[in-house]
């Protein structure tokens, strides 16, 4: 799956270039200034779920999953259009931490806890662009999200009592559902950049990065020293390829 993302991520752009020294001068993103485009996009969101409020020995690390879904541009003019979509998205963050033996050491190889959170994500952005065959746009606006699961991965031991637990082998990832830990719904703020261009008329292809900050904590949980606030940050590189009308 990582290698089909990579490619698809690598692949497009590499298209959108080579295509667009073909073109020719009449088929442009100008010859509908009005037009909407709906494309399927997918990629890497490379996320991080902060934690405030609480000092973790251990700090959250970032984590890469894939994310994708249906995106909606909307041109108003030749510089202007409202961009949209239906995004499945998995956000998270994963900690690394070190089992102690008997004189309280780090011991072994690291363990890997990831924390996934998979959300249904409604974006709403507008975006200035560039003019020619090769489209540059920047954008802005803010995004809603709806949670669908959440849950963790971690180590799961198969405990030898003829050895002290710091020697127990691990044997792969046990899934744990937290979607008591976590809100229904996030909110937040998007930027975005990318480029577009006709491909093969009326295909279009376009390749985005888009860099989104939650607003609110998603969290749900209270401890001995205080509520812990979780907020949703992340930074998705995608692909697409569309057909406009």
């Amino acid at each position: 799956m990582k290698k089909a993302i990579f490619l698809f991520v690598i692949i497009i752009p590499g298209l959108i270039f080579a295509r667009a020294d073909t073109l020719s001068e009449g088929i442009t993103l100008d010859r509908f200034p009005n037009s909407s485009r709906i494309a399927i996009s997918g990629g890497v969101n490379v996320s991080r779920t902060l934690l405030k409020n609480v000092d973790f020995e251990y700090p959250e690390l970032a984590i890469a999953r894939f994310s994708g879904g249906i995106t909606f541009d909307q041109q108003f003019s030749p510089q202007w259009f409202l961009s949209t979509g239906l995004l499945y998205e998995q956000k998270g963050y994963k900690r690394e931490y070190y089992r102690m033996n008997n004189e309280g050491k780090p011991t072994g190889d690291p363990l890997k806890t990831r924390v996934v959170l998979n959300y249904f994500t409604l974006p709403l952005l507008i975006n200035l662009q560039t003019t020619g065959k090769v489209r540059y746009y920047f954008g802005a606006g803010i995004y809603t999200a709806l949670l669908a699961e959440a849950y963790a991965l971690e180590p799961h031991f198969d405990p030898d009592i003829t050895v002290p637990p710091w020697k127990w082998e691990t044997k792969g990832f046990a899934k744990r559902d937290m979607a008591s830990n976590f809100t229904a719904m996030d909110f937040g703020v998007s930027l975005q950049t990318g480029l577009h261009t006709v491909v093969y008329d009326p295909l279009v292809a376009g390749f985005q990065i888009a860099f989104s900050h939650g607003l609110l904590s998603v969290s749900t949980q209270e401890q001995g020293y205080g509520d812990i606030k979780h907020v949703n940050r992340s930074l998705l590189i995608t692909a697409s390829l569309g057909y406009r009308f």
